[in-house]
C-alpha cells in the first residue's frame, strides 16, 4: 500500500498537529515494513558502516542464540542492539538479506531444518516453513545467503549427514533445488556459513574445522558450483573460535564468532585485519540489511525537515 499526499504545497499552510498528520500520509507502507533497497546504495555490499540515518538504514543483523534475539552489530565498534524477540529457540541460525525481506536459516537439535521471515524492525517471525528436498525433510542445514538472484543454502544431501556438504538453491516456501554435491571435491566439506561477494558475483563458504586439525578454511565458488577456489585459512588460535557465518559490506568480509564472541573484519581475500569483542551472548548469523524507521520517526523527521525550510524561508524573507 502507498499513500501520498496529493497536495504537498498545502502542508507548509496548516498548523503543527495538521502538519505531523499530513507527513503521515507520505509513509509508503511496504510488506512487513521492509523495503527493498530504499537509500539507492545498491543493499548488501554498497552502502557501508555509517550509511544509514538516526532511525533506520542499513544494519548487520545478528542472533543471540541464548536469548533468543534478534539483535544489530555495529560493524564499527561491535556494539550490540536488541532488536526483539524471534519468540523460538535457537539452537543454529544462519540470516540473509533478500529482495528487500531478512530470512533467517534455522538448524534445531531435532526435527527439519526452518526458514523463517523476520521483520527487522521488531524480530518477530512474519512466516515459517520447513526445508524440504526431493521429496524429504532436511535436518542438517547451515549456511544462508543471496546472490542477488536466490537464496542459496548449505545443507546435507544425504552423502554425509553430519556436514552440509551440499549447496542448493532455497525458495521462500522451503524447498531446496538445483542441488550441487560438493564433497566430490573434499569428502569433509563442509558450509558452516555462506556470503556472495557482488564486486565479483562469487559464492564465498566458510568451514570451521574443530581439533585436532584446528583452521577456519575460507574458499570461493564460482557461478560453476563445482569450481571451488581456495581463498585462505586461519589458525584457530586468539582471536578466532568457531565461525559460523560470513557477510560482506563493500569490499571488508564480515565473519561472526561464537566461540570467541567476536565480529572479525576480514579482507576480500580473508586475511584477517580487526576483530571486534562483542557483547555478553552467543551469536549465531550475518544478514546486513535495511531497517525502516518507524512511521512515528520518520513522521518527526519529515517534520523537523518541513519546519527548517519554513524558518529558512521566513528569515530570507527577513532579511530582503
Amino acid at each position: 500500500m502507498v499513500r501520498v499526499c496529493s497536495d504537498r504545497r498545502a502542508v507548509a499552510r496548516r498548523p503543527a498537529g495538521a502538519i505531523a498528520a499530513a507527513v503521515l500520509c507520505s509513509i509508503t507502507a511496504v510488506h512487513a515494513g521492509i523495503q527493498s533497497d530504499p537509500d539507492g546504495s545498491g543493499g548488501p555490499g554498497g552502502g557501508g558502516p555509517g550509511s544509514d540515518t538516526p532511525s533506520g538504514g542499513w544494519r548487520l543483523f545478528s542472533v543471540d542464540r541464548t536469548t533468543g534475539d534478534l539483535v544489530t552489530i555495529d560493524p564499527g565498534t561491535g556494539a550490540i542492539s536488541v532488536v526483539g524477540s524471534l519468540g523460538t529457540a535457537v539452537h543454529d541460525a544462519d540470516l540473509a538479506w533478500h529482495n528487500g525481506r531478512l530470512y533467517a536459516l534455522l538448524r534445531d537439535v531435532t526435527g527439519p531444518a526452518r526458514l523463517l521471515e523476520l521483520n527487522p524492525g521488531s524480530g518477530a517471525v512474519i512466516s515459517s516453513v520447513h526445508v524440504a528436498w526431493n521429496g524429504s525433510p532436511v535436518t542438517v542445514a547451515e549456511g544462508l545467503t543471496s546472490d542477488g538472484n536466490a537464496l542459496r543454502i548449505g545443507f546435507s544431501s544425504g552423502a554425509n549427514t553430519a556436514f552440509s556438504n551440499a549447496l542448493g538453491t532455497l525458495g521462500t516456501d522451503g524447498l531446496v533445488t538445483s542441488v550441487a554435491d560438493l564433497s566430490p571435491l573434499n569428502p569433509l566439506i563442509d558450509l558452516d556459513g555462506l556470503g556472495w561477494n557482488p564486486a565479483t558475483g562469487a559464492l564465498v563458504g566458510v568451514d570451521t574445522i574443530m581439533a585436532p586439525v584446528d583452521r577456519v578454511d575460507f574458499f570461493s565458488i564460482g557461478n560453476d558450483p563445482q569450481a571451488i577456489g581456495f581463498m585462505a585459512s586461519l589458525d584457530r588460535s586468539a582471536p578466532i573460535g568457531a565461525i559460523n557465518d560470513i557477510e560482506f559490506i563493500g569490499s571488508s568480509l564480515y565473519a561472526i564468532d561464537h566461540l570467541s564472541g567476536r565480529l572479525h573484519v576480514l579482507s576480500e581475500d580473508g586475511g584477517l585485519t580487526d576483530s571486534l569483542l562483542l557483547g555478553s551472548g552467543s551469536y549465531f548469523g550475518l544478514a546486513w540489511g535495511y531497517m525502516v524507521p518507524s512511521p512515528g520517526a520518520m513522521a518527526l523527521l519529515a517534520l523537523a525537515g518541513i519546519t527548517g525550510r519554513a524558518r529558512r524561508r521566513r528569515g530570507s524573507a527577513g532579511s530582503s
